[in-house]
């Protein structure tokens, strides 16, 4: 039997840091979590934007961050929307937060 993909469990994840840095458009703060599974699986999740913008709160593992950085061809600009895949079409904003996270952290 075939489970659709909100049937899957999540694993859980403890939170091992929370942060805050400015949205790309320095309207709003965000306050970002990185965390990880009992596996040690590294993740990522927006918790809170000062601005009132929409954001979804699910955790992205850095795995699959790194595999959308991967696909972006080599010599391109690095733009959100390379990150869009990640979040299920639940939110425009999100994708753009996760990109200023990580310019904020400088990776």
């Amino acid at each position: 039997m075939k489970r659709s993909k909100s049937e899957v469990p999540k694993p859980a994840i403890r939170v091992l840091k929370e942060g805050t840095c400015r949205s790309l458009s320095g309207k709003s703060t965000l306050i970002y979590h990185f965390g990880c599974t009992a596996a040690s699986e590294v993740h990522f999740r927006i918790a809170d934007n000062t601005g009132g913008g929409f954001y979804s709160d699910e955790w992205i593992s850095f795995i699959a961050i790194q595999e959308a950085f991967d696909r972006q061809p080599k010599g391109k600009p690095i733009v959100s929307h390379i990150l869009f895949s990640l979040f299920n079409g639940r939110s425009l904003n999100t994708p753009a937060f996760l990109l200023a996270v990580l310019k904020a952290k400088g990776w």
